[in-house]
């Protein structure tokens, strides 16, 4: 069997580290987490096996993520998953300006800033295991605002992803 030696993941948040295992032999078998305020939220504080070890390839690894909240699970496929969020373009007269912010890491980002036809469905793809705060505005004003917390599964179970609507009706 292929042996390989364990890489160092501490200080990384879950994504870097998810990119470090990409293409190794080993599986992400258990992410949990610790919260300690001295270092930034996301960060991994412990691995098991531990850096340096030589492993057999197949090897099943554990993760411990600095969160505010100890004793959380997140489910290992948080980390390559996708959540779809179809969102419907209102129907009128004249392009619509859509504006999508995420805040991730208490980081503002616009996803998504330009002008849309009417009645156009725009299809929204966030990347799993990062706690996300969505924003939708269109034509300046606030319509919806949903958080995807990958340690809570009900924010990133099918049934809340189903269809997103604007306008008249607000995601519930």
């Amino acid at each position: 069997p292929e042996h390989l030696v364990m890489p160092d993941l501490r200080g990384l948040t879950l994504d870097e580290a998810s990119g470090r295992l990409d293409g190794l032999p080993v599986t992400v078998s258990d992410i949990r987490s610790e919260a300690d305020r001295r270092l930034p939220f996301g960060e991994i504080l412990r691995q098991t096996p531990a850096f340096g070890t030589r492993i057999p390839g197949g090897s099943a690894v554990a993760l411990v993520v600095n969160n505010p909240e100890t004793g959380l699970v997140m489910p290992a496929k948080s980390l390559t998953a996708l959540t779809w969020i179809p969102v419907d373009v209102p129907e009128g007269f004249s392009n619509r300006h859509l504006r999508v912010v995420t805040d991730v890491f208490g980081l503002d980002l616009d996803y998504i800033n330009t002008y849309v036809k009417p009645g156009k469905n725009i299809n929204l793809l966030i990347p799993g295991g990062i706690k996300t705060k969505i924003r939708i505005f269109i034509d300046h004003r606030l319509v919806a605002v949903k958080t995807i917390d990958p340690w809570n599964s009900d924010t990133t179970s099918e049934s809340w992803t189903g269809h997103f609507y604007t306008g008249d009706y607000l995601w519930e």
